[in-house]
């Protein structure tokens, strides 16, 4: 049989129920039919059967049950979660008196009996512990509605084994401490309803996708709307990782400009207009510094206006397309406002897009079951991790390095008073604060990914900023998760893509690649064969390549040009994708040694310009030099221009080698000239 409604489907039931009635009698189908039947849920699970119901109900049984108690358990049959029994003890008294009032009717019992158990009072057996409510009940309510995506068939339930990912002693823990956490922010909001206040969290393996605890609110008796799975909220700054993400992938995708880690943006107040609409956003506590910022501090210091300014440049599209991708919900049209996580999303997607990160580019989906046995113990079906690929491993690398530094010196820097120390090629947590009119936050490790949010179900204003109300619920839990599970802990392996640079923070000018020692000895090696070649190259073409300066005596000709003097406050070390570095930044020419030997310039040939006595006389055209004039090397003095001549490839435009088939001379002012060699002509 199958759930379609269809005369086929009514005919097989009609010729079943004839086999079933020649072969059993009426008894022994109503035994069959009420020892399996759906009674409601208890704690999130299930009850099926009237033995079942009986012992959670009444706390007896079956055989033990009172007529009363009987008519009781009949009459919940028709609709289990209309009359149960904790919700509306009322309606379940008069449902049962009905059933008692048909039995008088067809003389089943007396009416004496009748009316002694219709006056007999509904006593519901009392849950007399939590630990069901603290283990099980929001998950087990998401489980169950997972199930028929794995198993097709409906009826082969009753006779599988269902094997969940949950974690026991992290799902106790978890459920303690939201509740703990809960009860402390009440004291905050002392007018609001008790029980207004609410708290999810959910925590994955992000290799899997297994979900290893879940919490959906605070007690799953007084409301078992589950906030983790169900709950659209918006993400506030949680959500900015994803816009950086794109700002860092534009070393990949069609961009205006290629952002990096180290891009300059002026922090301060702008207005985004959007066909009619202007949009102005504001940062926290609406201050703006008027600095120039790098990219890598807005998203650590969650500078709002430099965070849209990105969306923008990027397109608000380009930025929403990929947080689906990671997992987010996809929306009919992108606001700029987006970029600061007005687009609604429940903790459990939420979480699911930060495993894109944690994987290092790879989103996993969330997984609730493992695996499915028959009863004896055969696997009949074991999920297999759903992922997909979102981001390269540089960007993701990249944007954990800089959400380390949320938790190293930004806006969760308190989770270091909670031992989330980042040490480098050992432990590794990254993560983001989220404030909108609730509190999030959102961290991880290699090998768990956890997001908590607290807020109001009436959808007040919690008017907390995330560090202070989700964050010490995270902290608390993934110092007891990372307890329990030690080889949780880890960091990220850089990729051979990302390059480290130091930079001035100041405006993002690069000071100096830095190296590996293996890389170092490499560079080294391969300099020095380069140099070789090139004296060997000079001695058996009798070349005079003076023009053409060797490695050692270019690195000494920048060292003289480039801005390498920065105070240690502005100099930090950045990452980079492969290819993606700033250019160094050159000295002011007023700052060059006034007496610095240079080459003479190449005299030029054109012809002497005719003039009369008039124009010459009212300074219209420049009085003559002479050939030894012209021919005077020029000096870097103040007010001066500068002018050099370097040998250049008619190909390339870069500076000429030696395999260059067609080279001339020309003039550059100082500092603008080709530093690089052909890279056309090598051999």
């Amino acid at each position: 049989l199958n759930r379609d409604k269809t005369l086929e489907r009514k005919v097989k039931e009609a010729y079943m129920s004839v086999i079933l009635e020649t072969r059993l009698t009426k008894k022994q189908i109503f035994t069959l039919y009420v020892n399996q039947i759906y009674l409601g849920q208890e704690t999130g699970i299930s009850i099926y059967g009237v033995g079942e119901a009986a012992n959670s109900y009444v706390g007896k049984d079956v055989t033990e049950l009172t007529l009363a108690e009987s008519a009781f358990l009949a009459g919940i049959i028709r609709s289990p979660n209309r009359y149960n029994p904790r919700k509306r003890p009322e309606k379940v008294t008069e449902r049962r008196n009905q059933v008692l009032s048909s039995m008088l009717e067809v003389g089943a019992i007396s009416r004496k009996e009748a009316e002694l158990a219709k006056d007999e009072p509904l006593e519901i057996k009392k849950i007399t512990t939590r630990n069901l409510m603290q283990e099980m009940p929001y998950f087990t309510q998401y489980a169950v509605e997972e199930v028929p995506n794995i198993v097709s068939d409906p009826e082969a339930l009753q006779h599988l084994r269902i094997y969940t990912s949950i974690d026991p002693d992290l799902q106790k823990i978890a459920y303690n401490i939201v509740n703990k956490r809960l009860e402390r922010l009440n004291k905050y909001f002392s007018k609001k309803k008790r029980g207004n206040l609410q708290a999810a969290l959910v925590a994955i393996k992000p290799k899997t996708g297994e979900i290893v605890a879940m919490v959906g609110g605070r007690d799953y008796l007084e409301t078992q709307f589950n906030r983790a799975t169900d709950a659209k909220r918006q993400p506030g700054s949680v959500f900015k990782p994803f816009v950086y993400a794109s700002a860092i992938n534009s070393a990949y995708s069609a961009s205006p400009r290629v952002l990096t880690g180290a891009t300059v943006f002026t922090d301060e107040k702008k207005e985004f207009r959007v066909g009619k609409d202007i949009y102005a956003p504001n940062n926290y506590g609406d201050f703006f510094s008027g600095d120039e910022v790098t990219l890598r501090d807005a998203l650590v210091k969650s500078k709002n206006t430099i965070t849209v300014s990105i969306g923008m440049e990027l397109g608000i599209g380009k930025v929403m397309q990929l947080a689906h991708r990671a997992g987010l919900p996809k929306v009919k049209k992108a606001y700029p406002s987006m970029a600061l996580g007005t687009s609604e999303a429940t903790p459990l997607e939420m979480a699911t897009a930060y495993t894109t990160f944690a994987n290092l580019g790879d989103t996993v989906a969330p997984m609730a079951i493992n695996r499915v046995t028959n009863g004896e113990g055969e696997t009949v079906t074991a999920p297999t991790p759903l992922k997909k690929n979102v981001l390269r491993n540089d960007v993701a690398y990249i944007m954990n390095d800089m959400m380390k530094d949320v938790i190293n010196r930004g806006t969760a820097y308190e989770a270091k008073a909670w031992g989330f120390q980042n040490v480098k090629g050992k432990k590794g947590f990254a993560g983001k604060t989220g404030t909108s009119r609730d509190g999030w936050f959102a961290g991880f490790t290699p090998e768990i990914v956890t997001v908590v949010y607290v807020g109001f179900d009436d959808g007040s204003d919690l008017g907390m900023k995330g560090s202070d109300s989700a964050m010490p619920i995270w902290a608390e839990f993934m110092r007891e998760a990372l307890r329990l599970h030690p080889e949780w802990n880890g960091d990220w392996e850089m990729p051979v893509s990302v390059r480290r640079a130091e930079i001035d923070i100041r405006d993002g000018s690069l000071i100096r690649e830095i190296f590996t020692a293996e890389e170092e000895a490499e560079n080294a090696e391969k300099a020095k064969k380069e140099a070789e070649e090139k004296k060997k190259q000079e001695l058996e073409n009798n070349t005079n390549l003076a023009e053409t300066l060797l490695p050692e005596d270019e690195e000494d000709e920048t060292k003289e040009i480039y801005v390498t003097e920065v105070p240690a406050e502005f100099r930090r070390i950045e990452l980079f994708v492969g290819g993606t570095l700033p250019n160094k930044k050159l000295k002011d020419p007023e700052d060059l040694t006034p007496d610095l030997e240079l080459e003479p310039t190449i005299p030029k040939t054109s012809p002497t310009p005719f003039t009369t006595w008039e124009e010459e006389s009212n300074g219209e055209v420049e009085p003559q030099k002479t050939p030894a004039e012209e021919n005077k090397p020029n000096k870097t003095v103040k007010g001066i221009e500068v002018v050099v001549s370097t040998m250049v490839c008619d190909v390339s435009g870069m500076r000429s080698s030696i395999y260059c088939p067609s080279a001339k001379p020309k003039s550059f002012k100082k500092g603008s000239e080709p530093k690089r060699f052909c890279p056309i002509h090598r051999n």
